[in-house]
């Protein structure tokens, strides 16, 4: 999977035991280039809705503190598997 997903020019740090999946990006090329081009609110749009998408697709769920682009020095990643209701 990192092969694809969060590699270089990223920089990710993983963080076990928050969630089924767990890790921070401490270097974010979205949030580099849209600051350098004086829109750093592109981001969220172009970027991290994205991430939102993603666990959607997975089944999973985001749980999410942070990001780059709203201010903080990181985003974080935890990723759990949303439990499946078994009725009747």
């Amino acid at each position: 999977m990192w092969r694809t997903m969060f590699n270089k020019p990223f920089e990710r740090v993983d963080r076990p035991g928050r969630a089924d999946l767990s890790f921070d990006v401490v270097r974010c090329p979205f949030a580099h280039y849209f600051a350098w081009a004086g829109v750093p609110r592109f981001t969220t749009h172009a970027a991290c809705q994205l991430d939102e998408r993603l666990a959607e697709l997975w089944g999973m769920q985001l749980l999410r503190t942070g990001t780059i682009a709203e201010g903080n020095d990181l985003c974080d990643f935890g990723f759990s598997e949303i439990p499946v209701q078994i009725t009747g």
